[in-house]
């Protein structure tokens, strides 16, 4: 798991500026919680904003709340916990990182080098 995140600390010191003026974008065209999908593999649903070919580690893709919910990647049971635990878009983003062994949310701090001490903060979707 580590080694998961030192990746994605990486590509996020790289991706930070521009996944905030994305999310800003994103709720400014009325889609609330933003949700950055950071996987190895491509989603034909969902846009991508970074890839490996742009030397990144991870496949970064635009989401929100409602369409991962309606995708079955969040369940709706678990809608009203989500957004309670949503921290404010101007100082974090929301990561919701996807492997083959497991998917977590993950909330970043803008322009920080590190989010591997985040992980004991994060909730299972």
């Amino acid at each position: 798991m580590n080694e998961i995140l030192d990746a994605i600390s990486k590509d996020f010191a790289n991706t930070s500026k521009l996944l905030k003026k994305v999310s800003h974008q994103m709720i400014g065209q009325g889609f609330k919680y933003p949700v950055f999908i950071l996987s190895k593999d491509k989603f034909s649903a969902f846009p991508i904003l970074f890839d490996k070919e742009t030397g990144n580690n991870w496949i970064y893709h635009a989401s929100y709340l409602d369409i991962l919910i309606s995708s079955n990647l969040i369940e709706k049971t678990k809608k009203e916990d989500f957004i309670k635990n949503y921290k404010d878009p101007e100082e974090y983003c929301c990561l919701m990182i996807i492997t083959p062994k497991l998917t977590k949310i993950a909330f970043a701090p803008f322009y920080t080098s590190s989010i591997l001490k985040l992980i004991s903060k994060t909730d299972n979707t």
